[in-house]
């Protein structure tokens, strides 16, 4: 299965009978291994998250069979970048990520680029693009590692005041429009209506960021997502 398959795929909740969302992308596990949840955007233009292994297919959608299954806590893992650039060890831009194929339990099987399926290992990534290896062969240290203990730099009898770290107030940063990176590209197939009733976004167009942003701040992701397609 691709993750492009089911992206703009509708989600059907049987033990509450309600649409749990569409699906807008996928998150894949810190070893950077498996795919371990679908995001949905929900009927609130929420995100909403699924595990993998509770979805079915049925036979004109797919489906939840436990109530419980969807929650909005954010799992552990890295948004999928898709659409973003990739970058190799060597600085040298190799594409795009386009899409993932992964088996039942969520193991990547392949990685594909704009070109193809490629051979790329992937070192690191984030919502706004991919590592993979190149020629050189380094060690990436990411924020937060240390390097040598201070016991090691500094012998036992050396009297050495140290400065105290400031404690700064951390925030989560805001969603970007990255994260939608997506649909980027797509057409959209039916035209999306304001409130008002007034044309939005028209059939036929192509979503470019401008087009995501005006469809997130009329709540209308959700009619963006389904309708529109991968050209």
């Amino acid at each position: 299965m691709k993750i492009s398959e089911m992206i703009s795929e509708s989600i059907v909740n049987l033990p509450e009978a309600v649409f749990a969302g569409s699906v807008i992308n996928c998150i894949v596990d810190k070893k950077l291994k498996k795919v371990t949840h679908y995001i949905l955007l929900n009927q609130e233009d929420e995100e909403v998250f699924l595990p993998i292994k509770k979805l079915k297919k049925g036979v004109d959608t797919y489906l939840v069979l436990s109530g419980d299954a969807v929650c909005n806590s954010t799992p552990s893992g890295v948004w999928c970048p898709l659409n973003m650039p990739v970058f190799d060890t060597d600085g040298k831009k190799v594409g795009r990520l386009k899409d993932f194929e992964f088996d039942e339990s969520g193991k990547i099987t392949e990685i594909f680029s704009e070109k193809g399926a490629e051979p790329w290992e992937i070192l690191t990534l984030s919502p706004a693009m991919t590592i993979v290896k190149g020629n050189r062969n380094l060690r990436l240290r990411k924020e937060g590692e240390r390097g040598p203990k201070l016991k090691e730099i500094y012998s036992d009898n050396m009297e050495t005041t140290l400065p105290q770290p400031v404690k700064e107030r951390i925030t989560a940063p805001k969603r970007v429009v990255s994260d939608y990176s997506f649909l980027l590209g797509r057409k959209v197939v039916k035209d999306i209506p304001s409130k008002n009733m007034a044309i939005l976004i028209k059939a036929g167009d192509v979503v470019t960021v401008d087009v995501v942003e005006k469809a997130r701040k009329h709540g209308k992701l959700v009619e963006l997502t389904v309708n529109s397609k991968k050209v």
